[in-house]
């Protein structure tokens, strides 16, 4: 699982990553096709191993750095929300600017 976490990563984003750590699961349910599907996805905490980008996939239009407040602005998922939010209560590097 951590493997294919830092492949994905690394194709979406364009940047090499180390994982430091999990940072939690969320779960959702969506009707397609006539099926009823429940996605369950697990998130790791990660840092970058390089400033270099080797460019992203097209699966994204922009890839760029938020800070952490910013980035809970930009989720759309109560779940994910939750997940940045906890992070956010453990984080000892996190420095608001």
């Amino acid at each position: 699982m951590e493997a294919t976490a830092v492949r994905e990563v690394t194709e979406e984003t364009g940047f090499d990553v180390r994982i430091l750590g999990a940072a939690g699961e969320a779960a959702w349910s969506y009707e397609r096709g006539g099926r009823h599907i429940l996605e369950k996805v697990q998130y790791f905490l990660m840092t970058p191993t390089s400033l270099d980008n080797h460019g992203h996939d097209d699966e994204f239009d922009e890839v760029t750095w938020v800070n952490l407040n910013d980035g809970a602005l930009l989720l759309s998922y109560p779940e994910e929300k939750a997940i940045l939010e906890n992070i956010k209560a453990k984080a000892t590097f996190y420095v608001d600017e």
